[in-house]
């Protein structure tokens, strides 16, 4: 936690340095990028190893013991892959229908 803090406070700083903004001046991004990528990390290990610590002591075994092997069944899949194609087909209408605005309109 503090070494995201610490990486936050120096980007922080950089972002108040910089007066003038163009947001097409890729330059800038690179520090900003690594700072969260850092952050992800940092926050995703940490939060594992914590859990994991959290586990060998004891805690939630009884209930991680009596989930059952695959959450999954027939209809949960179907509804799923449902879901998948209303998408896909909301996603190919919508570019169907822009192409043939852009033949009428031109």
């Amino acid at each position: 936690m503090y070494a995201t803090l610490f990486v936050a406070g120096r980007c922080a700083r950089i972002a108040r340095e910089e007066v003038v903004f163009d947001p097409l001046d890729l330059s800038l991004f690179p520090e900003f990028t690594r700072f969260g990528l850092r952050t992800a990390t940092l926050w995703v290990v940490g939060g594992s190893l914590v859990a994991l610590f959290f586990l060998n002591w004891g805690f939630n075994v009884d209930f991680v013991a009596t989930l059952p092997g695959w959450p999954f069944d027939v209809s949960t899949s179907l509804r799923s892959l449902l879901l998948l194609a209303v998408a896909m087909v909301s996603w190919l209408g919508g570019a169907l229908v822009e192409r043939l605005l852009g033949a009428a309109l031109d």
